[in-house]
């Protein structure tokens, strides 16, 4: 075999090969040796060229000249495999650098995520809400409906108003100041704790000066505090609250239906009128006041005013304190188990109901468990309750409230005629669990 049968690339290898084979680190090197040892060209060199290396190093080198060679590798070694630079301190220092910055680049990412116009102006005044102290505002105790006129009055700021979601909440103080950009800031401290207002200019083109618009409520987090704004006008609102540092787990699951859809995943259900929103917000409101005062004469165990999200309705449940026979009924949605623990006493329970489930319309309603001999029969109050057969409760319609000439008498009337009815028929020991309707400001007897 001839020297001149290997490739180009073999024969290059083998001719660049050291005289020892055992400083060979290179494979395809090594391989390319192999090869070349079986012609007798190249063991005719090899021989040759260890015969001069011999001859060579009997020679003694001057010192002045050895300092002419260069000790660094003429030849570089393997290339370092995948599994080395894993090892290799440098690039692991690497590596977890570039992790770190993606680590930001993503949490920045993600925090701006919803930003909108202003956005970074809200933030700002969150902070300020976090760090103000009453002591620097000016005293106005007002509703925030009439803040609007205040400082256009006083500061000469236009459309400066409190949206009507808003407007019923009392003010304590107020002031308006120039924040780190220069912007008209308006503060407002609030009877309800926790909570603030601000006014500021919403943001504009920094080339055409056109405010930068975005339609319905947007939001806005930093440092336990929350904010909703919104845009009018040129002037964004905000309401900021500051959060207890509560962590809360929700259920997504609707209950209370027969078929229900985890409530993130309800393509379905999606519509949302805001008037109509908004008007069961103030049913509620209201609602949740006469009820509060229709339980003020008992003073047995109680429920506070709660609302149910499953069924959706605002209730009040009043308890004899005797065992009841274990609930046998069946609510969709719900296991029997939480129904026999949510009536294992008698009750007398009221409230409001927006309708469905057998009713078209809203209306206060007013049941006991269990339902007592001689409960469905009694006579209540105002003329327009009665007993529907198909609920097994007492109905008062909620039209009929409205258009009554006292609406908050006519109501009152029905809850406390619907628990009389309850407390007699099932004979519920009222003399130590009543108490005459105590008055506003005016200690009762005892």
């Amino acid at each position: 075999m001839k020297l001149a049968q290997l490739s180009r690339r073999q024969r290059g290898l083998a001719l660049c090969a050291p005289i020892s084979e055992e400083n060979i680190d290179d494979r395809a090197m090594r391989g390319a040796v192999s090869q070349a040892r079986k012609t007798e060209d190249f063991v005719h060199q090899q021989a040759f060229d260890q015969a001069v290396n011999a001859l060579v190093r009997t020679i003694p080198i001057p010192p002045e000249i050895v300092e002419w060679f260069s000790t660094e590798h003429i030849i570089s070694g393997p290339r370092p495999t995948w599994q080395r630079l894993a090892r290799n301190p440098a690039m692991l220092a690497i590596a977890i650098a570039l992790g770190v910055i993606a680590g930001i680049f993503v949490y920045q990412f993600v925090e701006h995520l919803h930003d909108f116009p202003g956005s970074g102006t809200a933030r700002r005044l969150l902070k300020v809400a976090s760090s103000t102290r009453s002591i620097i505002l000016d005293p106005i105790k007002t509703d925030a409906a009439a803040l609007g006129d205040l400082f256009f009055m006083k500061h000469r700021l236009a459309h400066y108003d409190v949206p009507p979601e808003f407007a019923d909440f009392h003010t304590l103080g107020a002031r308006v100041f120039d924040d780190e950009e220069g912007l008209r800031v308006a503060q407002v401290w609030l009877a309800e704790k926790r909570m603030q207002f601000f006014f500021f200019p919403a943001e504009r083109d920094a080339k055409t000066g056109k405010v930068l618009d975005f339609s319905g409520w947007r939001y806005v987090d930093h440092e336990g505090w929350t904010g909703v704004v919104q845009q009018r006008n040129g002037v964004c609102f905000m309401a900021a609250l500051r959060g207890l540092g509560i962590t809360v787990k929700i259920w997504p699951m609707a209950v209370e239906i027969p078929t229900p859809i985890r409530l993130d995943e309800d393509r379905a259900h999606k519509s949302y009128d805001r008037t109509y929103v908004d008007r069961f917000w103030r049913i509620l409101a209201q609602s949740e006041r006469v009820l509060h005062e229709a339980r003020c004469p008992f003073v047995g165990k109680c429920s506070p005013v709660h609302f149910f999200w499953g069924s959706f309705d605002l209730a009040v449940t009043r308890l004899s304190g005797r065992r009841a026979p274990p609930f046998a009924g069946s609510v969709p949605g719900l296991k029997a188990e939480v129904m026999r623990e949510a009536y294992s006493h008698e009750v007398s329970s009221a409230g409001f109901w927006p309708g469905g489930n057998g009713t078209d319309f809203p209306a206060f309603y007013s049941y006991a468990y269990p339902v007592p001999a001689g409960f469905r029969e009694a006579a209540v109050q105002p003329e327009a309750a009665y007993f529907s057969e198909a609920l097994g409760e007492f109905l008062l319609p909620y039209d009929a409230v409205r258009t009554a000439a006292d609406p908050e008498a006519s109501l009152l009337a029905f809850l406390q005629s619907t628990y009389e009815a309850a407390a007699r028929a099932a004979d519920w020991d009222r003399a130590a669990l009543e108490c005459p309707r105590g008055l506003p400001r005016v200690p009762r007897a005892t």
